[in-house]
C-alpha cells in the first residue's frame, strides 16, 4: 500500500504530470488509463531509449470479470480519440506492455498500434514491448 500511495498519490495531487482516470463500465469501476506526455518525463525516455514527444498511455483492468471480453480495444479507442490526443497536441502514442502480455498486445494490434522494439528499461530491469500508432492511423 505505502509503494502505491507513493506513486498515486501525488498524480492525484496534481504535482506529477500523469492524469489517472478509472474506467467504468455502466456503473461498474473496472480499472485505471493514465496518460503522459512523454516529454515530460525525460529519465523515462532515456531508460527506454525514445527519442521524439509522444503521449503515453497505460491501461490496467482490474476487475476480473471484464478481462479478455474485448473491453481493452473499445476503451483505448475511445481514450485516444476524446482525451489523450484532445489533451496533448502531438501525433504519436507509445503504449508498453510487458512482452508477456499477449492479450493486451493483441488489443493494441487492434486499435492500430504496431510494434517498434522491445527494450530493457534501465529504471526498473524490466522489458517493455513498445508498440506506437500515429494519431493519423487511429482505427
Amino acid at each position: 500500500m505505502k509503494e502505491i500511495n507513493e506513486i498515486y498519490l501525488p498524480r492525484i495531487a496534481g504535482e506529477k504530470p500523469t492524469f489517472c482516470h478509472i474506467i467504468y463500465i455502466e456503473q461498474t469501476p473496472i480499472g485505471l488509463i493514465q496518460t503522459y506526455q512523454m516529454d515530460d518525463y525525460p529519465d523515462h525516455k532515456k531508460a527506454i531509449d525514445y527519442k521524439d514527444n509522444a503521449v503515453s498511455v497505460d491501461l490496467f483492468i482490474g476487475n476480473q470479470d471484464f478481462l479478455h471480453k474485448g473491453y481493452g480495444e473499445f476503451i483505448i479507442k475511445k481514450f485516444l480519440k476524446e482525451i489523450a490526443f484532445k489533451q496533448f497536441k502531438v501525433e504519436k502514442c507509445i503504449i508498453a506492455p510487458d512482452p508477456k502480455n499477449v492479450a493486451a498486445i493483441r488489443a493494441y494490434e487492434k486499435v492500430g498500434f504496431k510494434h517498434f522494439k522491445t527494450v530493457r528499461n534501465t529504471e526498473d530491469g524490466n522489458f517493455e514491448y513498445l508498440m506506437k500508432l500515429n494519431r493519423q492511423e487511429l482505427i
